[in-house]
């Protein structure tokens, strides 16, 4: 008989879980500061109850990023079983074909998808990883003896992909930024009051944090000093077929770490260009990115906007055209022709 779940964490992500899975699948919700109480129809047990009962149950953790790493180290203590909702839930909806609900950037995702199920890629570079929506997509269709890497920096995210992902051998995660060395480097981000995931994205900038023009005076900045990487000393002797690059600006620092990866003209690039941070990071940074791939004989493409469409409503464009740069925001840079649509 399938077993019952535990939701830990009844909160408003836990109400949604409980919606998706189906009320008669859940057996009740675990939560820190709800025990005792009755919350969405479900009664709520306290973590010593759960600990008790644990393995009549599956655990699935029903929190943001925020929280998602305090909570599973409680569980790793204990030594208590759980999955994440992600993974199974991804997996529903891509073998549905509902790849926006994992990662909802317009043409950018569908070419994505298209690349990943087409060009069959047998290595791929997932630089900034967050809570790996494009890897889950690139792991569901990519082959047994392929290989997946992932670079995110931020703990909280690194547990997710952790969870996410365990099991999976193909799937090498490094909790490293990617930069143009070696060392380390201070990510600042700006999150809202009493949210439960963590920002959504960090930057080198703590003036330009992602977003920050929406938050007030009471938002709370993020910051992690994290390690680096340089790409070209970490795939010395390895060929990258397919890279997604997202990291606020860093993209430029990440570029001048793989001119020699570049230069092998063997990688097709999804890049998201963020062009404000990356002229804080280095003044000429738009003319640096576009040389470098100029240079080594890459065809570019952008995701182009509808005209009077602005970016939130078009992020990601429409249809994808050849262009003469790189611009804002959503690229596809390779060393073949591609196909516009």
């Amino acid at each position: 008989m399938e077993k019952k779940i535990i939701l830990f964490g009844a909160g408003k992500i836990g109400k949604q879980y409980l919606e998706v899975l189906g009320y008669n699948k859940v057996f009740a919700f675990c939560d820190n500061n709800f025990s005792g109480q009755t919350v969405y129809g479900k009664k709520v047990i306290s973590y010593e109850e759960l600990k008790q009962i644990y393995l009549e149950y599956v655990v699935i953790l029903s929190v943001g990023s925020k929280n998602m790493h305090e909570i599973s180290m409680q569980l790793d203590a204990d030594r208590i079983p759980y999955e994440t909702f992600m993974r199974r839930h991804r997996q529903v909806l891509i073998e549905r074909g509902e790849y926006k609900k994992i990662e909802n950037e317009g043409i950018f995702t569908d070419l994505f998808v298209e690349c990943v199920k087409k060009r069959s890629p047998q290595v791929f570079a997932c630089v900034g990883a967050a809570t790996g929506g494009y890897a889950s997509i690139a792991s569901y269709y990519m082959g047994e003896d392929t290989k997946i890497y992932l670079f995110e920096p931020i703990p909280e995210y690194v547990k997710v992909i952790e969870n996410i992902f365990a099991g999976d051998s193909r799937v090498c995660i490094v909790d490293k930024a990617v930069s143009n060395r070696s060392g380390k480097l201070e990510l600042f981000a700006t999150v809202k009051p009493n949210e439960t995931s963590i920002a959504h994205s960090f930057t080198m900038d703590k003036q330009q944090t992602m977003f920050s023009h929406e938050y007030t005076n009471e938002s709370e900045t993020l910051t992690h000093v994290v390690e680096t990487v340089v790409l070209d000393e970490f795939f010395d002797e390895t060929v990258v077929d397919l890279m997604l690059i997202d990291i606020e600006g860093a993209e430029v620092l990440a570029i001048e770490g793989m001119e020699q990866l570049i230069a092998q003209r063997k990688t097709t690039f999804f890049l998201e260009v963020h062009e404000p941070y990356i002229n804080a990071i280095r003044a000429d940074g738009m003319e640096y990115i576009n040389m470098v791939f100029k240079k080594n004989g890459y065809k570019i493409y952008w995701c182009e906007l509808e005209e009077g469409i602005d970016y939130k409503a078009g992020r990601g464009g429409h249809r994808l055209v050849p262009s003469d740069r790189i611009r804002w925001e959503h690229c596809i840079v390779t060393p073949f022709e591609w196909e516009t649509i």
